[in-house]
């Protein structure tokens, strides 16, 4: 009998040991940051919690570093009557909030309330907010997330969102909220949020202050980011077969498409060999178009008198106590017949910012005249730089007017995108196939890995696979031997009068070459004064400060005043930003 009840004993323990196992996760977490106008921030998180067993506490931990502050924690329980209030242990360092209720086998729910300073990040171009919107030291997943990041005013189009680490998620902006959202986050696994915005929308009073611009920073940080994370499983097999089929190819493709005709070669050029417009050559001699190719092409309007450019005086109180050189440029009636390009230069160089206000940045507005650092005011808040938007018109001029394909034979080129292509579009195949087996998105990654190493390539060595017809070949040889005339001989002391107006010419091209300053000093040396003076080109041509000046003035590129819009999905990597900590419950 006493063995029985010994049993009976032993039996009971062991259901007991069941009967209190427990477990729990989070149903749902909806958290939303409110950005006040001093750039602190209200955050509200709504956590959903489903126990499974008896638990009587939670808590809540979040990393701060640095002047990072939170104040005024306070902890809800929602019920059916509202919202009631509990009341944690507060431990400030490191911070960490804990209360107390009951719960057996049953979901509850907490609301969160805090305020948090000095997170938003303030360059001298943007703002920043990089954080862990959710913390990585939760032991329990999450079946769903969802978070609104909302702002004072409007985020400006050019902002930027990414979210990561790589999830089942996708984030969304309009306007002055972005939201954010991902289903079945494992345990222990982060959500962080990294948005760039512009600098109306906050002041910086609440802000950790960094020196210098943060646009191209924060966006170099990314594709840093980006090109780690896609680099794994490189080991592999797959990666490895699509490095043999694209060496293959481009071996072949350049040498079937890409060796170059034979041309009867000059060493020195002094005469200006054809009729090209400076952009094309910038083009012929670079396969692109670069910023020089702007600068020679504004130089070759001022030549041809569509322009006029003057040396005044900077306007304003700083400049009339520091002084300062600055550039009158004045639009002419058209001498002659402008290509695309050249019209299009034009038009966007003369257009001044009108009505400006503390909440808007006014609109553009045709003008006659106007300075170097007006057009760099005018254009400072746009999104994309006018060098980037003249760059696509001269192009596309290129292309229509079919100089490209008379100058260049692009079929090695096009093949081989079309092998690219095809192994691109295989790749993401296997990652959308192989989404929740980690060993087929680690392989098809680092597929992709591999061709994107091919598109930089392709992109340092662009004359590699097309090669030039023997019209583009003879153009190119001939300017070639103009620039290494320049590069290699002081010209005569002693100039005649008509020689002026060549060495106009050699200003425009030696721009495009590179080598415009050694031109310039020769420039000066065979003509007076004088001549100088009276030739109305001179004061643009002469001075190294007006180009430094013209190229800045387009080269920079900002947030326009037009409201962001967009979406993606999370991206891979990450965990740089702050936040963090985690929670439970027991």
């Amino acid at each position: 009998m006493n063995r029985k009840l010994a049993l009976v004993f032993v039996f009971a323990i062991f259901l007991s040991g069941f009967a209190f196992a427990k477990s729990y996760y989070l149903l749902n977490v909806s958290v939303d940051y409110k950005f006040n106008e001093d750039a602190s921030i209200d955050v509200t998180e709504d956590l959903v919690f489903q126990f499974s067993g008896p638990y009587s506490f939670a808590y809540r931990e979040i990393t701060l570093t640095g002047s990072q502050t939170i104040e005024g924690f306070q902890v809800f329980e929602k019920t059916q009557n509202g919202l009631v209030e509990l009341t944690p242990e507060i431990q400030s360092y490191p911070f960490k909030a804990t209360w107390k209720y009951r719960a057996v086998n049953e979901s509850r729910e907490f609301v969160l309330k805090y305020r948090l300073k000095n997170i938003v990040k303030s360059y001298s171009d943007s703002f920043e907010f990089y954080w862990k919107i959710w913390g990585d030291y939760w032991d329990a997943p999450i079946t769903q997330f969802n978070a609104v990041l909302e702002f004072p005013r409007p985020l400006a189009e050019g902002s930027k969102v990414w979210a990561h680490p790589a999830l089942n998620g996708s984030w969304n902006i309009d306007g002055k909220t972005v939201t954010i959202s991902a289903s079945n986050i494992p345990a222990r696994t982060f959500v962080e949020a990294r948005v760039l915005f512009n600098k109306d929308v906050l002041n910086d009073v609440f802000t950790e202050k960094i020196s210098g611009p943060g646009l191209q920073k924060v966006e170099n940080d990314e594709s840093t980011n980006a090109l780690i994370y896609g680099s794994t499983g490189l080991l592999w097999a797959w990666p490895v077969i699509v490095l043999l089929v694209l060496a293959f190819f481009f071996w072949g493709f350049y040498k079937k498409y890409g060796m170059e005709p034979k041309v009867q070669e000059t060493k020195y050029q002094r005469e200006i060999p054809f009729a090209d417009k400076p952009y094309l050559v910038d083009y012929l001699m670079h396969l692109r178009i670069t910023p020089n190719g702007m600068s020679a092409t504004l130089m070759d309007l001022v030549r041809r008198k569509h322009i006029k450019i003057e040396k005044v005086k900077k306007k304003g109180i700083l400049a009339g106590i520091f002084g300062g050189e600055d550039y009158k440029l004045t639009k002419l009636p058209s001498a002659d017949l402008l290509t695309a390009p050249e019209n299009f230069l034009i038009n966007s160089i003369f257009k001044k910012r009108v009505g400006k206000g503390i909440f808007n940045s006014g609109h553009r507005k045709s003008v006659v005249e106007i300075t170097l650092s007006e057009i760099a005011e005018t254009n400072k808040t746009e999104t994309t730089s006018l060098f980037e938007d003249w760059k696509q018109v001269a192009e596309q001029n290129i292309e229509t007017n079919k100089t490209k394909n008379n100058y260049f034979d692009f079929t090695g080129n096009k093949k081989f995108t079309v092998v690219l292509g095809i192994l691109m579009l295989t790749n993401f195949i296997i990652l959308w196939a192989g989404v929740k087996i980690i060993a087929l998105a680690a392989i098809s990654i680092a597929g992709l890995a591999v061709c994107v190493a091919f598109i930089l390539i392709v992109a340092i060595f662009p004359r590699a696979l097309p090669s030039m017809t023997q019209l583009g070949a003879e153009h190119y040889s001939k300017w070639n031997a103009l620039k290494r005339f320049f590069d290699d001989f002081n010209y005569m002391k002693e100039k005649t009068i008509p020689d002026i107006v060549l060495w106009e010419q050699y200003l425009v091209f030696s721009t495009v070459f590179g080598n415009s300053e050694k031109v310039l000093k020769e420039f000066r040396t065979p003509f007076s004064a004088e001549m100088q003076k009276h030739n109305a080109g001179f004061y643009a041509f002469s001075s190294p400060a007006f180009y430094s000046a013209f190229n800045s003035s387009f080269s920079q590129a900002g947030f326009s005043s037009a409201s962001a819009s967009g979406s993606g999905g999370f991206s891979g990597g990450g965990g740089g930003g702050g936040g963090g900590g985690g929670g439970g419950a027991g």
